[in-house]
């Protein structure tokens, strides 16, 4: 994490980098407005700027994080760039994973050809979209949409799929 601030502008970079091919990467620029003798305050309706990159195998990444009943192998794409105001975010650009398979351990839950996409438009809404089979060639399909990173409006269809499995229990919807 570096920064930087000149008395009107407070930059950020962020690298994470560990055990995997390509390293997260994110930077934003925020103004601030200060006064002679005064704390500096950020100023929510000026300019910022940012993005978040990232691409690789999200195995490599997850298993850095403290999630340990979640599996998630697939190939991850995040370029999503940060504009507008703090007032009034915009973000832009694509988030997704590919070529993928979960599985959540405490519940026994396994979804192969498992593909999320994401696409943000220019007003902050996102559109969703998720799609998986478990191995009996149940479905699963969800659609949404992110309305200004407040409200989220979910679609989901199952069909024949294995939801839990467990010794004690198997959960079919």
């Amino acid at each position: 994490l570096r920064g930087a601030w000149d008395g009107k502008l407070a930059q950020a970079s962020f690298v994470l980098s560990g055990p995997f091919e390509t390293p997260v990467q994110a930077h934003l620029q925020v103004p601030f407005s200060a006064r002679q003798r005064e704390l500096p305050e950020l100023d929510h309706a000026a300019a910022i700027d940012g993005a978040i990159t990232w691409h690789g195998q999200t195995n490599d990444l997850l298993e850095q994080l403290p999630l340990p009943d979640h599996l998630l192998h697939g190939q991850a794409v995040v370029d999503i760039q940060i504009q507008g105001s703090l007032d009034k975010l915009e973000l832009t650009g694509t988030a997704g994973v590919s070529n993928g398979r979960y599985e959540n351990l405490a519940t026994g839950t396994v979804l192969e050809q498992f593909t999320l996409s994401s696409r943000f438009d220019d007003q902050g809404h996102a559109e969703l979209s998720v799609q998986a089979s478990d191995e009996g060639g149940g479905t699963l399909q969800v659609d949404g949409f992110m309305h200004a990173l407040s409200e989220l409006d979910l679609k989901v269809e199952m069909q024949n799929l294995m939801a839990a499995r467990l010794d004690q229990l198997a959960a079919q919807v």
